[in-house]
């Protein structure tokens, strides 16, 4: 931990600390090797590279990618937030209970909450997802009464996700556009 290659995760709520914590390996290398080589090291040396990736690496790199992604995500709240003029103080996390996941949560100083769903495999229904961040939005411990509002962060946008006063949707070229305006802008 001293080294900063794990780390302890806490559900982040308004409700003060929670006991519960997860335990994550935080650098991208380590989490890959002990994801899908160490595991699988004798047929690794068994098998030819092409094969091996195939077999075990390839059919599940779309869920890797996706806890990157989250990471990511987490990551581009503040400067969505500067983006958006947003001036609060801000503390930035996830949350999870015995009922619920919330992937990215951005508890802010101003009484607002951000519940954000991170999407980096395909979205088939904007409409489903967004009757799923409803339920979600219901689920989540909002003891400070916080105006809590819904965002998606999603490698595609897909068909039907509408700028709309329910959710709000960013692409992530709509990231990459927002760090390009910023380096630009920092001496």
């Amino acid at each position: 931990m001293g080294l900063r290659y794990v780390g302890k995760r806490y559900p982040l709520a308004d409700e003060g600390p929670s006991r519960a914590t997860r335990f994550e390996l935080r650098d991208a290398l380590f989490r890959f090797w002990f994801r899908f080589v160490y595991p699988n090291m004798s047929f690794i040396s068994q098998m030819a590279p092409a094969r091996a990736y195939q077999a075990l690496i390839k059919p599940h790199l779309d869920r890797y990618w996706g806890r990157c992604f989250e990471t990511l995500c987490r990551e581009a709240l503040p400067v969505l937030y500067e983006a958006e003029g947003i001036d609060a103080a801000f503390e930035i996390g996830e949350y999870w209970d015995k009922n619920v996941q919330i992937d990215v949560v951005g508890l802010r100083g101003d009484s607002s909450t951000d519940l954000c769903e991170c999407k980096w495999g395909t979205i088939r229904s904007a409409a489903a997802l967004t009757r799923e961040l409803d339920r979600k939005k219901v689920l989540y411990p909002n003891r400070r009464n916080a105006t809590i509002r819904l965002r998606v962060l999603a490698r595609k946008l897909p068909r039907g996700a509408s700028r709309s006063a329910a959710v709000t949707w960013h692409s992530l070229m709509d990231l990459y556009a927002l760090d390009d305006r910023q380096t630009r802008v920092s001496p």
